[in-house]
């Protein structure tokens, strides 16, 4: 039986491997944004046989094909990956925990319109992060 993802794969160009598809099933499982370390982890609990370099160059091949997303947190040396879910979001961060909370809708469409307008300057897109401190941490 084929995955959906193996058909996305056939449909960009990319070729299924064991490799491939070891790591597109850590991000479906892990559900939330994870380090490569934290992925490949999951991908050796779930006995594949993989290095973390390897973990490191699909997921740079991931994001290059836009079946993930990869973000860089303020104060982080560390990049975290999660599987794109093709609609606009932004996302909250909590200082404490680290917890990434995914928000939909964007309060920047009209304001990014003026700013390029303004600047003539075309933009493609944007990103939005807010830090603070989650419910559970603030208890």
């Amino acid at each position: 039986m084929r995955h959906c993802h193996q058909k996305m794969f056939e449909e960009i160009g990319l070729k299924n491997t064991a490799q491939r598809d070891a790591v597109y099933h850590a991000l479906e499982r892990l559900h939330a944004p994870k380090t490569a370390e934290e992925i490949y982890l999951d991908t050796m609990h779930h006995n594949q046989d993989i290095s973390l370099s390897t973990v490191y160059r699909i997921l740079e091949t991931f994001v290059e094909k836009n079946i993930i997303v990869k973000m860089t947190l303020a104060n982080q040396t560390s990049v975290l990956y999660e599987l794109s879910h093709h609609e606009h979001e932004h996302h909250l961060i909590c200082l404490s925990c680290k917890k990434v909370i995914r928000i939909t809708g964007c309060p920047l469409g009209n304001y990014e319109e003026e700013v390029a307008k303004k600047h003539h300057f075309q933009v493609d897109h944007h990103q939005l992060y807010l830090y603070g401190y989650c419910e559970d941490c603030r208890k």
